[in-house]
């Protein structure tokens, strides 16, 4: 009885349950957090001491008149002690805390996605200005390659439908196509020069 008590002593309302060879409660010691005896029923305590006795386990759990018991149980020859305490409101305790830990946890995940979604936005800007610019100025480029290869094209073009031109239309046409050559030229070496 001494380990017993030593062990749920400081516990509130711990029940050492008292029971003879043929497992009949003889005697029930009620320990109240401040070591008051309170006022006993024996019809159930011997209910709960027959809940204990189901299991083959000297210790466990098992759930009673709406509530949650823990016990602890002590055979010997002549008699059987068990120790028993209501752990109902230990367990509401735990599931309020867990509650409240799942309520923070999704208010602060909510918040580090909200933090994340802002930041990821600043961090990309930048990238997307980039990459408007860049497809900008490969579209200018490209229309700066296109115009000279369609002047230079066109000109080719009468040169070649133009047989009885005279050569100083050609040379004339050939000079310009030149010309736009030179420039298609120092565009690739600028763009090369990036």
């Amino acid at each position: 009885e001494e380990l017993i008590l030593e062990r749920y002593a400081e516990l509130p309302n711990c029940h050492v349950l008292s029971l003879d060879r043929d497992k009949k409660l003889r005697s029930v010691l009620t320990l109240s957090a401040f070591g008051n005896k309170l006022p006993q029923d024996m019809d159930f305590f011997q209910s709960l001491a027959d809940e204990c006795l189901k299991t083959e386990n000297g210790y466990s759990d098992f759930r009673l008149d709406g509530s949650t018991w823990l016990y602890l149980r002590q055979e010997e020859a002549e008699n059987t002690k068990i120790a028993v305490i209501d752990i109902s409101n230990q367990i509401q305790t735990i599931n309020q805390i867990m509650y409240t830990f799942v309520v923070i946890g999704s208010c602060g995940l909510f918040v580090i996605f909200i933090l994340s979604y802002i930041t990821i936005g600043r961090l990309i800007a930048p990238l997307n200005l980039a990459w408007d610019k860049q497809k900008k100025f490969l579209e200018d480029a490209s229309h700066e390659f296109k115009t000279p290869l369609t002047i230079i094209n066109t000109y080719l073009d009468l040169i070649l439908k133009e047989t009885d031109a005279s050569r100083a239309n050609q040379t004339q046409w050939v000079g310009v196509a030149q010309n736009e050559v030179v420039r298609m030229s120092k565009l690739i070496d600028n763009l090369l020069f990036l």
